[in-house]
């Protein structure tokens, strides 16, 4: 048993630990922070070790790990009743120690969410990087009830295997309690017991906002070789055969949020084999898996299905019993094959008609003309000073935001407040409003509407990351396609967008004093880039210098540096203005090579809301957030109508 104090003592670290990950600035050497409680530029909160509490100079408040569970945590008053009490018996369970009130009286931690193992460290609530907020659940059932153990019976699963996994349930339901490698809960998933053909009887819940954990990962003691199924069931089934090491996914073949929130823990395992359903969604599921993880560690159960009783583990366990389970673990798991050789048999077909490799730029002549940008290819823009390269290329990956895709862009002559800036105005479309910046020149801008912010970001915030350009000063900077590449496997980010290459660290890429072999050592290190992790890749390169009676006709020639740079990549694209109407614009395809069609795209360009417009079609498709934003004004003038009140965004 523990007193508050003595908890207090074990989290000492733990409260600096939280404090620098929530602060916007923290400095390790003083172990100063910006204060959590009020808005300041110079850190002046302060920890003091012999108090284990951090004191803010600024405002006066003085926080403990108590007070930071309070306020972080449990979203409780200081003043409330038993307010304390409730934070320590928190801190207790996460702890996995009893807790001693004042005066004597233990409370034994709550033994489902208890961490048996000490010395590891508790988890908190915190936010994801990406400013997601996610749950702390409860067990829905913490007892074991005989139709559970029954039903699972008949699926080839043991009460011994029930109990190793903590899958819990009642008369009716059962619940999958997934928990993290330090045991704490993070998500209960429940299904009606019983086998249903329809999805929607099965009555799958799952914890809203969970962090995603893979089910089984606590159990987990050894780090040479992990085995990952498609759904729990079958991870039991495998543990039946004698497979210790093994998990699954939380959230279904298309979901793969797991890969990020356990790459720490993931990157511990020199092998890792991947069993999903041999159906087409278990096929994504391998193949994205195992390319994020890497395939030089991955291996892959694929094996030819008989019935499709027979598509995952438990039904093989089912059906055909233990044996044949490991007879598929021993003859069916495959490697990726060497690098440099490719059988035809082992060529798969292209669906033109399938659309999941495509990432339209959003504008209709230019998709119209490539059919949609695919994944894999590498994307030139090139054109003058001034005519709109950047605009374009923040326009694009917009549009690829809105089609559910994560973004990554280096901008090299932008700063990062500026893009942003940039990007939001592009993002509200037509809601926007006009404002003075600048009485001395009398200039104005335009701003997205403050309801239309809040909208903007929801989709943004997760889904577009801005290189940080602060670590190109530092001295040993790793390459600036190595950090996208790891934004690429480790959070799922399709396309690229290098804008430009001049100002990048090409350099890097050839021998000193060459800079067309450097930059063409840059552009085969994007080509290879694209189609080793299959992403799409923009890259602005600017165009030759013309001399004095040039051709004012435009071709692949145009582009600057070596000619090397056309014959690389799969697609040139030439932006240029008219001369006589700034409004207008043309996008040249200089080359394309799956589809061999080029041509030029006439564009209105809106300075309002800097956007390219397909002359042919005259207006812009609304993004998924203006829609959005759009429903919520009419619901708040349907609102005014009925009740003559109205209601906020």
């Amino acid at each position: 048993m523990s007193t508050a104090k003595e908890m207090k003592e074990m989290s000492g670290d733990l409260l600096i630990e939280l404090v620098a990950y929530k602060t916007s600035k923290w400095k390790s050497k003083t172990k100063e922070a910006c204060c959590l409680y009020h808005s300041e530029q110079t850190p002046s909160f302060r920890y003091h070790s012999a108090k284990m509490s951090f004191h803010c100079f600024g405002c006066g408040k003085t926080m403990d790990i108590f007070r930071y569970i309070m306020d972080f945590e449990l979203g409780i008053s200081e003043n409330d009743k038993g307010s304390f009490v409730k934070a320590a018996q928190w801190l207790a369970d996460r702890l996995g120690v009893d807790y001693e009130k004042p005066g004597g009286n233990i409370t034994p931690a709550y033994s489902p969410n208890r961490n048996p193992d000490p010395e590891k460290k508790p988890e908190f609530n915190l936010k994801s990087k990406t400013g997601r907020e996610y749950a702390m659940p409860g067990l829905e059932e913490e007892s074991v009830s005989v139709e559970l153990v029954e039903y699972l019976d008949t699926r080839g699963i043991s009460e011994k295997t029930i109990t190793h996994f903590g899958v819990t349930g009642n008369s009716k339901r059962m619940w999958f309690n997934i928990r993290d490698e330090k045991w704490v809960l993070r998500n209960c998933k429940g299904r009606n017991l019983g086998d249903f053909n329809e999805k929607s009887k099965r009555g799958f819940t799952q914890t809203k906002n969970a962090k995603p954990a893979l089910f089984g990962m606590n159990q987990i003691k050894a780090f040479e070789k992990l085995y990952i199924t498609e759904g729990e069931i079958d991870a039991m089934s495998l543990f039946e055969c004698g497979i210790a090491n093994v998990v699954s996914i939380p959230a279904g073949s298309s979901n793969n949020g797991w890969i990020e929130t356990c790459w720490s823990w993931l990157e511990k395992f020199k092998e890792i084999v991947v069993w999903g359903d041999m159906d087409e969604a278990g096929e994504k599921f391998r193949r994205e898996a195992c390319k994020r993880l890497g395939e030089e560690r991955c291996q892959y159960i694929e094996y030819k299905c008989p019935s499709p009783d027979l598509k995952d583990a438990n039904g093989v366990l089912m059906k055909a019993g233990v044996k044949k389970v490991t007879d598929i673990l021993e003859k069916y798991c495959r490697r990726y094959p060497i690098e440099g050789g490719i059988y035809m048999s082992d060529i798969q077909d292209v669906d033109d008609t399938d659309y999941s490799q495509n990432i339209p730029t959003g504008i209709y002549g230019i998709d119209e003309m490539l059919i949609d940008p695919r994944l894999g290819q590498t994307v030139l823009v090139s054109g003058r000073e001034g005519t709109g390269k950047s605009t374009l290329l923040s326009q694009i990956s917009l549009n690829a935001v809105a089609e559910g895709r994560k973004v990554m862009m280096y901008s090299g002559e932008m700063p990062a407040h500026r893009v942003k800036q940039w990007l939001f105005c592009q993002a509200a479309q037509n809601h926007m409003y006009t404002r003075a910046v600048e009485l001395k020149y009398d200039r104005v801008s335009h701003f997205p509407k403050k309801g239309m912010v809040g909208f903007i970001e929801k989709y943004v915030n997760q889904n577009f990351i801005l290189f940080d350009n602060g670590m190109l000063a530092k001295e040993e900077c790793p390459k600036i396609l190595d950090i996208m590449e790891r934004f690429v496997v480790k959070h799922g980010v399709q396309v690229l967008i290098i804008d430009n290459l001049l100002t990048s660290d090409f350099h890097r890429y050839g021998a000193p004093g060459n800079q067309n072999g450097q930059e063409t050592g840059f552009l085969k290190a994007l080509v290879n880039l694209a189609l080793r992790l299959n992403v799409l890749i923009y890259v602005v390169a600017h165009p030759r210098k013309r001399g004095a009676g040039a051709s004012t006709v435009i071709d692949s020639d145009e582009i600057g540096g070596s000619g090397n740079k056309k014959n690389l990549v799969q697609t040139t694209l030439y932006l240029h203005r008219d001369e006589d109407d700034e409004s207008l614009s043309y996008c040249s395809v200089l080359k394309n090579r799956e589809f061999g069609t080029r041509g030029v795209v006439k564009l209105h360009f809106d300075p309002r809301t800097k956007q390219y417009i397909c002359a042919r079609k005259g207006v812009a498709d609304k993004y998924p957030w203006v829609l959005e934003y759009e429903m919520k004004l009419q619901e708040m003038k349907e609102q005014v109508k009925r009740n003559g009140k109205l209601g906020g965004m």
